[in-house]
């Protein structure tokens, strides 16, 4: 289904890991689809975004569909923390300890778009707790 050094290549680029394992992003890459600053738009129709940008890669297609709160959404790490945007309708994003300090950073600009942390421990989607 994915070809590994598409997406290893991804990875030296910078794309996140869910990005990089969503065959809507290969497939933008396939048709050459740039956005305005020249990175690969994957070909979904609306805002796929993660949590910081209000959203939770709704429209993913991939191994990790329905279980994107096991792994880190930025590396593919070991999941501790699990985001979730407040728009209605966002579903829980995984998150490791290293990658929430970047996240913290850049959701300070806009406070209001994400609930930071709910769960320490990830122990199935049902079972999250609000830590603040």
């Amino acid at each position: 289904m994915f070809d590994q050094n598409k997406i290893a290549q991804a990875k030296a680029n910078g794309v996140c890991f869910v990005c990089r394992t969503c065959l809507r992003y290969h497939e933008g890459e396939m048709r050459g689809l740039h956005k305005k600053f020249g990175e690969i738009r994957c070909t979904s129709k609306g805002d796929c975004c993660g949590p910081v940008g209000g959203g939770s890669f709704d429209e993913y297609e991939g191994p990790l569909k329905g279980y994107l709160w096991k792994y880190c959404y930025l590396c593919g790490e070991k999941v501790k923390w699990v985001l979730k945007a407040k728009t209605k309708g966002a579903k829980p994003i995984g998150c490791c300890d290293r990658c929430l300090e970047h996240v913290k950073k850049l959701t300070l600009r806009d406070p209001d778009r994400m609930v930071i942390l709910v769960a320490e421990h990830v122990a199935g989607p049902d079972q999250f707790e609000e830590v603040a």
